[in-house]
């Protein structure tokens, strides 16, 4: 059972199978007793989209993560953007509450964004009895305290995405050239060094290199560490 895997045995994998682009982190690895779910969280444009759609792709072709693996979808309750991915559920503010008092969420939070801005956020449930893997936020880690349902954080095996600000900076250019014409404060604030991903290295267990020469082969490596941690 995957849940009775112990962060050593996970750095232990990483070290054997020679997955160059994940960095261990082994204090906080060996202070993770067991796994229940895996969330991965990371700055904007670190390449989380990508990583996810890898990891459906996979889960369409591969039996084991077929069988076993659950990548709830993201809820949000702005409007579509041109270059939002088919991955997403829109609701409205309402609709959100409604979503949260129903029980119909795995996972859920607020974003503190640019000016004081409150964001909430959310997943869906995962189904029952698969591996949930959330691709969240730096926030997830930042706001704990409005992070739920209760306890969904323990024994969750925090995954960082990890990508230069140069990088980042180009790949919203690329995804979103509209956003630096229509919100730049929040443009400002998502590439502000409060939101480098780098401040939340020491709550991660793993770090995911995903730019130079790491980018060719992080979602290969990602992919075959969760199918060995679901053997």
């Amino acid at each position: 059972m995957l849940e009775a895997i112990s962060g050593d045995y996970i750095g232990r994998l990483v070290a054997e199978r020679d997955l160059s682009s994940i960095r261990v982190r082994t204090g906080t690895l060996a202070k993770l007793d067991r796994v229940e779910r895996i969330i991965f969280v990371g700055s904007t444009c670190v390449g989380k989209t990508t990583l996810e759609a890898a990891i459906r792709n996979a889960c369409q072709t591969d039996q084991l993560l077929a069988e076993s693996v659950s990548v709830p979808q993201r809820v949000v309750i702005r409007p579509p953007r041109l270059d939002d991915k088919n991955d997403i559920y829109f609701c409205s503010a309402d609709d959100f509450r409604r979503m949260v008092l129903g029980n119909t969420l795995g996972l859920y939070g607020v974003k503190l964004m640019e000016n004081g801005r409150e964001e909430p956020y959310g997943y869906l449930r995962p189904t029952n009895g698969t591996f949930p893997i959330f691709f969240a936020n730096n926030q997830t880690i930042k706001n704990k305290t409005s992070v739920h349902p209760e306890g969904v954080l323990q024994n969750a095996l925090i995954i960082l995405i990890y990508a230069t600000d140069i990088i980042r900076e180009e790949r919203l250019r690329r995804r979103s050239p509209q956003l630096f014409e229509t919100h730049p404060d929040e443009v400002a604030f998502r590439l502000s060094k409060e939101e480098r991903a780098i401040r939340l290295v020491s709550e991660a267990h793993l770090i995911v290199k995903n730019y130079g020469r790491f980018a060719g082969r992080s979602s290969l490596d990602v992919i075959l560490l969760i199918k060995e941690l679901l053997k």
